[in-house]
This record gives C-alpha cells, sequence and structure tokens, in this order.
C-alpha cells in the first residue's frame, strides 16, 4: 500500500477510535455531574462567600462610620467658629465626653497652617493636652494633665522639634481638593504613644481669616481595627483578616511588635504564615496567584479542605487595606458532601475504565503510529518545543530557512530567497504536512529574522500574507499558520503547514510548479507525474 494512504487509513481509524472514546468518558462523566448539580452547589458556595464578605464589610464600615460621623461634627463645628478663639479647658469640656465614650478614636488633633496645634489623649484615669506653636515658647511644647471633670492637675514644658505641618494625616489632607472628603492615611507610627495606627482628617477655611487652613485629626490605633477583625465571625471555620496588596496579614496582637520601635509596616503586616491560620495562607497564596482580583469568589485548597474567598478593598479608604474573608466549603454544604460519596466513586471508576481503554488504543496502534509525522506544536511552551525540533534536524517534516528575504550572499533582498521557503510550503501542503522554521540555518543554528530588516512584526505579518496571496492562493491560508516566537533572545518566523484536500501549485508570472515532499527535499514533479500522483493520492 502507498505510504499516504496508509497514514490515512490509520489516521482515520485512530481519530474514530479517540473520538468514540472521548464521547464515551466525557458524557458519562459530565451526566453524572450534571445529575449531581455541581454547577448549583459551587454556585452556592459562591452566593454564600459573598454573603459573608458583605457581612465582614457592613462590620467594618459600621466601625469606621462613626468616626468620619464624628470628624465632620468637628469639621463644622470649626467652620462655625466654635472652636476659634477658644481655650484649652473649653476644648477639653467638648472633646473630653466625646473621646471618653468612642471605643475607636485614641486622640485627637487640631491645627492650623502656621504651625498651632491642639493634642488631646487619654491616659489612664486622666487626659493629656500638648500644646504646640505658643508665643515665646522657644522650641517647646506645652504638656497639660486634667481630670475627667476638666480641672487642671499638672503642667511642664517640653523640648520638642515636633511640628503638625509635617505629620502625615496634615501634609494629606492639605492636597485634597474638597473639604468635605474625609482623609485616611496608611498606618504609621504615632509620635506620641509610638503605637502604630491610621489617622483620619478634615480641613476647613476659618471665616475670620481666609487664608490660614484649619486641620481636625483622629487617631485609630491598628489594635482596634485589629481587634474587630478577630471579632467578627465568619463561620464555624472561616475566617476573617485585614492584609495589603503583598499579601501580608495585618497582626493580631499589633502592641507586642509595636514595641519594637520601627516605622516600617512589616512590623505590623506579618507573612501569612506566621498568623497562626493555614486557611488564611492558602487564601492569599491563591489570590496572589490570580493578580488579586477583588470581589471575585476564589476556590482553593486549604490541606485537603476546599475553600472560598474573597478580598475587597475597603472602601473611600486612602490607606489601600484589603477585607479577606476566607471559609471552607464544608461549612455551607457539609451534608451534601456526604451525600456525593456514591456519585464520586461512580465517576472515578468511569474515569478509569476510560484511561484504561485510552492506554489499550495507544498500546494497540503503537508500531503503527511511531512513524507517523508530528505536525503540531505544543502551543503551551512553544519556545521550548521549537528548540527541540531543531536539535532533532531537518526531516521530511521540518525544514530551516536562514531568512524570508534578504539574500545574505548580496545583502539584498531576493525573490529566490522567498520562492526557495514558498516552495517547501507547497510541497508539505500537497504531501502530509510539516512545519517550517524561518531564522535558523542549515546547521540549526538560531539566527532569528533580523536580517530581514522588517518595521516590525507586523510588517513581516503582511508581506507573509502577500507572498501566500501571490503565489499560492489566498485559499489555501487557511492550512497556514503563521507565529513569530522568541527563542534564545531571536525572533523566528514558525509556520505550520496542514495536508491541503485540494492540490497546490507554486504561482509565478511565467509558470506554476508541483512540489511534494521527499525526505528532507521539496521536488517538483512533471505534469504526467503530478497526473500519477494526484491519482493514487484520492
Amino acid at each position: 500500500m502507498n505510504s499516504s494512504l496508509r497514514q490515512r487509513s490509520i489516521r482515520r481509524i485512530f481519530l474514530r477510535d479517540i473520538v468514540a472514546l472521548v464521547v464515551f468518558t466525557a458524557g458519562a462523566i459530565f451526566a453524572v455531574w450534571f445529575i449531581q448539580t455541581d454547577r448549583i452547589r459551587e454556585q452556592l458556595s459562591q452566593d454564600q462567600i459573598q454573603k459573608v464578605a458583605d457581612q465582614a464589610i457592613s462590620e467594618f464600615n459600621g466601625f469606621f462610620k462613626p468616626i468620619e460621623q464624628t470628624l465632620s461634627i468637628f469639621r463644622k463645628w470649626g467652620q462655625a467658629g466654635i472652636l476659634e478663639p477658644a481655650g484649652i479647658a473649653s476644648l477639653n469640656a467638648k472633646f473630653i465626653p466625646i473621646l471618653g465614650d468612642s471605643g475607636q478614636i485614641s486622640s485627637i488633633m487640631i491645627a492650623n497652617t502656621e504651625g498651632v496645634e491642639y493634642f488631646l489623649i487619654r491616659d489612664k484615669d486622666t487626659w493629656l493636652t500638648r500644646s504646640t506653636g505658643l508665643k515665646n515658647a522657644n522650641g517647646r511644647v506645652l504638656w497639660q494633665r486634667w481630670d475627667n471633670s476638666g480641672k487642671l492637675l499638672d503642667k511642664w514644658w517640653e523640648k520638642s522639634a515636633y511640628d503638625p505641618r509635617r505629620r502625615p494625616w496634615f501634609q494629606g489632607v492639605l492636597k485634597t481638593e474638597s473639604e468635605d472628603r474625609v482623609f485616611w492615611t496608611s498606618p504609621y507610627m504615632f509620635f506620641t504613644m509610638k503605637t502604630f495606627g491610621i489617622t483620619a482628617s478634615m480641613k476647613w477655611h476659618p471665616k475670620s481669616n481666609s487664608s490660614r487652613t484649619y486641620v481636625v485629626a483622629l487617631d485609630v490605633p491598628l489594635m482596634k481595627i485589629s481587634k474587630t477583625i478577630t471579632d467578627f465571625s465568619a463561620g464555624v471555620n472561616g475566617k476573617t483578616f485585614l492584609c495589603n496588596h503583598e499579601g501580608y496579614v495585618l497582626a493580631q496582637n499589633i502592641d507586642s511588635v509595636s514595641q519594637q520601635g520601627s516605622n516600617n509596616q512589616s512590623r505590623f503586616f506579618i507573612p501569612a504564615e506566621k498568623y497562626g491560620y493555614p486557611i488564611v495562607a492558602a487564601a492569599l497564596d491563591a489570590w496572589l496567584n490570580a493578580a488579586k482580583p477583588q470581589n471575585e469568589s476564589l476556590g482553593f485548597k486549604s490541606g485537603d479542605k476546599y475553600c472560598w474567598a474573597v478580598f475587597r478593598n475597603l472602601p473611600g479608604k486612602e490607606f489601600k487595606l484589603f477585607i479577606g474573608v476566607a471559609v471552607p466549603e464544608n461549612d455551607f454544604f457539609g451534608k451534601v458532601y456526604s451525600k456525593q460519596k456514591l456519585t464520586m466513586l461512580i465517576a472515578a471508576a468511569i474515569l478509569i475504565g476510560g484511561i484504561m481503554l485510552a492506554f489499550f488504543l495507544v498500546r494497540k496502534y503503537s508500531y503503527q503510529l511511531k512513524d507517523l509525522p508530528t505536525q503540531t506544536l505544543n502551543r503551551t511552551d512553544l519556545a521550548s518545543d521549537i528548540l527541540k525540533l531543531v536539535k532533532s534536524g531537518e526531516s521530511s517534516i521540518l525544514e530551516f530557512k536562514s531568512t524570508m528575504r534578504m539574500n545574505l550572499k548580496t545583502g539584498k533582498p531576493g525573490k529566490e530567497i522567498e520562492l526557495a521557503w514558498i516552495k517547501g510550503l507547497v510541497a508539505y501542503m500537497n504531501t502530509a504536512g510539516g512545519i517550517l522554521l524561518i531564522g535558523v540555518d542549515d546547521e540549526g543554528n538560531i539566527t532569528g529574522i533580523e536580517a530581514d530588516n522588517f518595521e516590525n512584526n507586523d510588517k513581516c505579518r503582511l508581506h507573509f500574507k502577500n507572498l501566500i496571496n501571490q503565489h499560492v492562493g489566498l485559499e489555501y491560508s487557511k492550512y497556514l499558520t503563521m507565529d513569530i516566537v522568541a527563542v534564545n533572545g531571536e525572533e523566528i518566523v514558525v509556520i505550520e503547514c496542514e495536508r491541503s484536500t485540494q492540490p497546490v501549485f507554486l504561482k509565478t508570472k511565467q509558470t506554476e510548479e508541483f512540489y511534494i515532499r521527499s525526505g528532507p527535499s521539496s521536488v517538483k514533479l512533471s505534469v504526467s507525474e503530478v497526473l500519477s500522483y494526484l491519482d493514487k493520492r484520492e
């Protein structure tokens, strides 16, 4: 039997059997899964994790909203002139009761662009105020201690280079365009208490002096935020946590890490594996590997459990922290899993049967298929596959050409160069297909197509298309797949050819020529040889 006819026969039989195998295996597996509504279960899991995330966001909004509302009230007081001019005792009378009832705010600052600042903070059972920018202070700040009723207990001066105008909460809010906007800092170390936190601030211009800007700010310790995270329930085995864009988790005990005295955020954002919960580390790995999507449900494995996670950016906060929620799927559908064991066993048995059948078919046809040419490349790792082909050398299905149009001997583009590789494509399409690599010399050295002097890859592709239309025919381009691939730092043209169902001719101005592959060469046939070949080919 003619070898070409033999290959076609084997391919037809093998294709029939493989199609039957795929239809049987895939159909059986999909039927089982559709019966058990696996897709519905997955969708319900995603809905549940989104609901937990909604609750977590609501919880955090409930934490931050009172702070922003309080800040807005203080700013309105400032706009109304209630805070200026006002003595320290008068300001204490307004702010001590409010801070005393707040579980989130640790201190308040009011400062202006002249460097004058009022600062109030709780100190155990008393209150401390710091006055900055006073006249005749000579580089000092005034500290005063007050009881809960507003009575002055003590005061002292302290040498300090502190300037509120250099603090992040002051500088950040001045850059905002609207006075109605709340500005949140990134986490940083508080100047006085040497603990980590974030600060919310707003600005206003008093009616008495529009050129002067005032800022009111509220400090929120990270420890308060951490406790809110820890207290939130995300189900029986779920976990809610706060992380940054690098995948580090907010530590549960901020006070212990802040004692190290560093202003580096890595001190209070720790690696997920040190957080103490494997599900958190696995969720962050899945999130980072998925390019950090927001609001999307992510499925992942933590140990032997399948879990779901959602990451959301806290809205309206400049500090760009993400709240993450991770919950094992068993928390949603534990009972469903117990009922699916039998189904899983059936599906596994079907899959094993399909694999055994595939193994039998491969063994049955292995001796017949080992000599068939490989006509396709591995698209998942194209460069590596090309390197393997180059090392194997030219053959009946593989040919190398140094350039697409440039004659390396004359240093000028030559039509003979173009027709040489087009002839190879015609021969491939008339025989059993094959692969042409342009940018590889006869010795298998990867030289690239730089010598062809194309302006860019799009120009190269257009030149290829025009040549095929001119010398082969547009209708045959469906049998050709052309790529430009970087291999070892050089760009080469890769052309995969399929066998054409119709005879293909190389067209020039004078003639039409018919070529086939014979070993590693393209052979031109005479008219009588063409007729004989086509008769046998059919």
